[in-house]
């Protein structure tokens, strides 16, 4: 996978983690956390189960979807798009205790996401303070 599409702060000291798909991802520290610097791509859950991907919008919203599911940005196959912008997950998939995150990871929860703005002062100031400069990632 050519990294040459998503471009890092130059000036951030990254670690690694990488997730049961094998794939690599950059990490940074924040405060007192440690934060994947790049979304979550992974089909399968820490056990090696796959989690279903939906690409029909209706089955998505359906009220009768009640297990874990991802679906990826537009429904792109695109490796390079995959790896730009992640893949979504449904509350299922998040929660399910076979657990969608890296051997040693979870999903952040408002305590996580509370410490991080408590750390960057305000939740006012917090999402200028993480978010892209630019439009380069826009679609």
């Amino acid at each position: 996978m050519d990294d040459s599409i998503v471009i890092f702060n130059p000036d951030v000291i990254y670690g690694k983690v990488t997730d049961q798909d094998g794939n690599e991802y950059k990490t940074v520290t924040i405060g007192t956390q440690t934060w994947m610097a790049e979304n979550l791509r992974t089909t399968k859950y820490r056990t090696g189960e796959a989690i279903p991907e939906i690409q029909d919008s209706t089955a998505w919203v359906k009220s009768s979807l009640k297990s874990g599911a991802y679906c990826n940005y537009r429904n792109t196959t695109g490796d390079s798009e995959i790896k730009m912008y992640g893949r979504l997950y449904n509350w299922y998939a998040t929660s399910d205790t076979r657990n969608l995150a890296p051997e040693g990871w979870h999903v952040a929860d408002t305590f996580d996401w509370n410490v991080l703005i408590k750390h960057l002062e305000s939740a006012t100031l917090a999402g200028g303070k993480l978010k892209e400069t630019g439009t380069g990632l826009a679609m």
